[in-house]
């Protein structure tokens, strides 16, 4: 089996084991029961109909289980294109104390221009180059990145973010220099928490960390863009996952090896309940219909 083939066979047991959790939580660990919905939620049992709440029930242990997904989509990818590839690794390291500094400088002049002066916009180069110019003393750091690939054959080490940025996420407006992680929490502590050193992440900054055009039209509700990007994935690096996905020819009619089977996606257990088994084979029918 060639290394395209090995790959469409991987996608296929991830999506696979995936969908066996999704149907054996539906199905079995924590069915809709209508007796138990009414009792639970009289009220919103009286004003909505019950398969509108069938179908949340699902959506929502579908889409959870799915959040996951795609870590598992890039790990299988990675491993067979690179030979190695992690999950959650973490990088420590030292980073000097004027390379910090510089890092907070080029953010706070990102978010804050002086009155009737034009927005900076980034430019990357320029930025990484004068912070590569910085020095100082070495700080401890220490950096948890969603996929970790390291290529043995080339020595190449490559670290992703699948989502970038919790659009809940804060930015210190002050630099910290500590020599530990325990001296690091008290001098945090006191000088930045207790005295309000640290704002909100913006949504220009999300939009950038999050791999979308810094321009991205979104709604002007912080509570509304935030729960879209918060939501999202990192544009860039699903764009490459997704390629390397379709060129293992999983979607290819004429390449019934590499095809995901529906029907072994929806092994169904003997004990399933009638109204279940609509809500899943509705759902075969929209959202798996590149499978068939």
């Amino acid at each position: 089996m060639n290394k395209k083939k090995r790959v469409g066979e991987a996608i296929k047991k991830v999506v696979s084991t995936m969908m066996d959790k999704v149907l054996n939580n539906v199905l079995i660990n924590d069915p809709f029961i209508k007796e138990k919905h009414h009792s639970s939620k009289p009220l919103y049992a009286a004003l909505v109909p019950d398969e509108i709440f069938k179908g949340s029930h699902f959506e929502r242990r579908f889409v959870t289980p799915f959040g996951g997904l795609w870590e598992k989509l890039a790990q299988v990818v990675a491993q067979e294109n690179h030979g190695y590839c992690s999950i959650g690794h973490s990088i420590n390291g030292v980073i000097g104390s004027e390379r910090l500094r510089r890092i907070q400088e080029i953010l706070n002049n990102l978010e804050h221009n002086a009155n009737g002066e034009t927005k900076i916009k980034p430019d990357w180069s320029k930025e990484l180059e004068y912070i590569k110019q910085g020095a100082g003393d070495p700080i401890p750091v220490s950096v948890t990145c969603d996929i970790y690939i390291h290529n043995e054959e080339t020595n190449s080490k490559y670290a992703f973010e699948l989502v970038a940025s919790d659009t809940n996420d804060f930015v210190t407006t002050k630099i910290i220099y500590a020599k530990n992680e325990d001296e690091h929490k008290k001098i945090f502590i006191d000088k930045v928490y207790k005295k309000d050193n640290y704002r909100r992440i913006t949504k220009e900054e999300a939009c950038l960390i999050q791999g979308f055009p810094k321009e991205y039209k979104l709604p002007e509700s912080r509570a509304r863009w935030m729960k879209l990007l918060g939501n999202s994935v990192s544009v860039p690096i699903i764009e490459i996952l997704g390629k390397a996905i379709v060129d293992t020819g999983i979607f290819d009619n004429n390449d019934s090896t590499n095809k995901i089977n529906s029907t072994e996606v929806f092994i169904l257990p003997t004990n399933q309940n009638k109204e279940n088994f609509e809500i899943i084979q509705d759902f075969k029918k929209t959202s798996l219909q590149h499978f068939a």
